[in-house]
C-alpha cells in the first residue's frame, strides 16, 4: 500500500519511528503536510497526526480566518473520500497545544473523516467521545505509543554527568522537552525545593515557549533564563534550547528520575522515552500518562500537588536507593514494539 503520512521526521523520533514501522511491514510511505494539499498522489491510507498542522500551523494559510483554513482541508479530506483512500487519525491531543478545553473545530471536522481512529490508552477513547460526539460512531482503537529506540545509544553515567557537568554524586532529576505553560515549570521547582532527598539535582532542559505574552514579559522571561542558565547553580542546570538527537542521549543517561509538572495533557512522549532508556518517571495522574508506562517503574501524584508529587518523588528515590527498583525495560519495549503499533492499525484497516 502507498500511505501519505501528513508529518514528517522531526526532533521528535515518534515520526520517524512509525515511517519505519511502515516500510518495514512492506508498504511505501510518502511523507509532509504540503503533500496533502499539493500532490496529485492517490494513496490507499491517509495518516493524521495533529489537524493543527493541516490548518492554523500550514504556512499558506497563515494570517487566514480559521474558518477558512478548515473549509481547505475539508475540502481535501472530501478529495481524498472520493478516491476510496482511507483515513486514519491518531490522537495525540484533544485541541492544540495551549488551546481550550472545549471542542476546537478543526479537530471535528477532521474526526469526522476518520475511518480509523488511533488512541494511546482507553482513557483517550473516553475523553475524545465524550468531548467530540462525532467519534462514537468510528472505528476506535488503542495502539501503545511506541518506543523512542530510534534515539537510543548507550552512555555511561559518569561519562554523560562529567559531560553536563553533573556532579557524580547526585541524585538527578530531569525535566525535559520544550518548556510550554502548561508544562508547569514553578510547581517543578516548588516540588524540587521540598522534597526531602539528599543530595537532589534538577536539570531543566528544553527550548522555553514565551507564549502570548506581552513584549515586557517576553523581555523578562528572557533575562531570567539567560540568567538561569548562566549562573553556576550547585544543584540545578537550566539548558533552554532545543536538544539535538545526538544530544539527547547523554541527558537521559545522566539522570535517576524523569519528572514531569503537567498541569493538563493527554498523551506526553516524555514517559516512553524515559522508559526507553531505562529511567523511573514520576508524573501526574493524566491522560494516558499511567498507561504509557505500564510495565516500567514510576510513580504517579495528584496534578498541581506539591505534597503529593513529593511523596512519590520521594518513595521512588528511596526505592531506587535502596536497590528495590529494577531497571530492566525488555518487558516494556516488547509490550510498546513500532511493528504491533501499525499491526493493529492495519488490522482495523483490512476489517473495514
Amino acid at each position: 500500500m502507498i500511505i501519505l503520512l501528513t508529518e514528517k521526521p522531526a526532533l521528535n523520533g515518534y515520526i520517524e519511528s512509525l515511517i519505519l514501522a511502515y516500510q518495514q511491514a512492506g508498504h511505501t510511505v510518502v511523507c509532509d503536510p504540503s503533500n496533502f494539499y499539493h500532490s496529485n498522489l492517490v494513496p490507499d491510507v491517509l495518516h493524521i497526526h495533529w489537524p493543527e498542522r493541516l490548518t492554523y500551523w500550514y504556512g499558506p494559510f497563515q494570517g487566514k480566518p480559521a474558518a477558512e483554513q478548515i473549509a481547505a482541508a475539508t475540502r481535501r479530506l472530501q478529495w481524498y473520500r472520493e478516491q476510496g483512500t482511507k483515513t486514519v487519525l491518531t490522537v495525540h491531543n484533544l485541541s492544540p497545544h495551549e488551546g481550550s478545553s472545549e471542542s476546537d473545530p478543526a479537530y471535528g471536522q477532521f474526526f469526522q473523516y476518520a475511518d480509523v481512529v488511533v488512541h494511546h490508552c482507553e482513557e483517550s477513547v473516553r475523553q475524545a467521545t465524550q468531548r467530540y460526539p462525532e467519534l462514537r460512531d468510528k472505528k476506535n482503537i488503542v495502539c501503545a505509543h511506541g518506543d523512542y529506540l530510534v534515539h537510543y545509544r548507550h552512555v555511561e553515567r559518569g561519562k554523560a554527568r562529567r559531560q553536563l557537568g553533573v556532579p557524580d554524586s547526585a541524585f538527578v532529576l530531569l525535566n525535559f522537552g520544550r518548556q510550554r505553560g502548561y508544562k508547569n515549570e514553578q510547581f517543578l521547582l516548588d516540588v524540587f525545593r521540598q522534597a526531602n532527598i539528599q543530595n537532589k539535582y534538577l536539570m531543566v532542559v528544553g527550548s522555553f515557549d514565551q507564549g502570548r505574552g506581552s513584549m515586557w514579559e517576553k523581555w523578562r522571561f528572557k533575562l531570567r533564563n539567560a540568567w538561569r542558565e548562566r549562573f553556576p547553580y550547585s544543584d540545578r542546570k537550566f539548558v533552554y534550547r532545543a536538544i539535538s538527537n545526538e544530544e539527547m542521549p547523554a541527558f537521559l543517561s545522566a539522570s535517576n528520575v524523569v519528572l514531569l509538572g503537567h498541569a493538563k495533557g493527554l498523551n506526553s512522549g516524555l514517559l516512553p522515552l524515559a522508559a526507553t532508556f531505562s529511567v523511573p518517571a514520576v508524573y501526574p495522574r493524566l491522560g494516558c500518562f499511567e498507561s504509557s508506562l505500564a510495565g516500567w517503574c514510576g510513580d504517579a501524584y495528584t496534578p498541581g500537588s506539591v505534597t503529593d508529587a513529593c511523596r512519590a518523588l520521594e518513595c521512588l528515590a528511596s526505592d531506587i536507593k535502596e536497590g528495590r527498583v529494577s531497571l530492566d525495560n525488555s518487558a516494556w519495549l516488547k509490550s510498546n514494539s513500532w511493528p504491533e503499533h501499525v499491526a493493529r492499525i492495519l488490522g482495523a484497516l483490512r476489517a473495514g
